[in-house]
């Protein structure tokens, strides 16, 4: 299962290192790492992730949450049905004030 996380850290780097070392002992695979400027001013980590199946949103979060995470939000890619995320991230960005200009993950969202 694929998982797009954004995360904020009380402190990045041992946050970002927690990341790492849970997603090493949890036989996670960390996908990619990005990060943005949010809110304020404050950094946002763009996360992705692969896991085996029997993990869920909620446990992906506690797992952020335990390596210093802030703030998560944990969206689901369904892989089969890429089109449904893109479709939600599309109608995320059409509200967000930066437009759809703004690159995710390597690709561009259709305008």
């Amino acid at each position: 299962m694929l998982w797009s996380v954004k995360a904020v850290f009380f402190n990045r780097e041992a946050g970002i290192q927690g990341v790492a070392q849970a997603c090493h002992d949890n036989a996670i695979a960390l996908q990619d790492l990005r990060s943005t400027t949010g809110r304020r001013g404050q950094v946002v980590d763009e996360i992705v992730l692969a896991s085996s199946d029997g993990w869920t949103s909620r446990r992906i979060g506690d797992l952020m949450a335990a390596a210093g995470a802030a703030t998560v939000q944990v969206i689901a890619v369904d892989a089969d049905h890429p089109e449904a995320h893109l479709n939600a991230e599309r109608k995320a960005r059409l509200a967000h004030p930066g437009g759809t200009r703004r690159n995710w993950h390597g690709m561009r969202a259709a305008g």
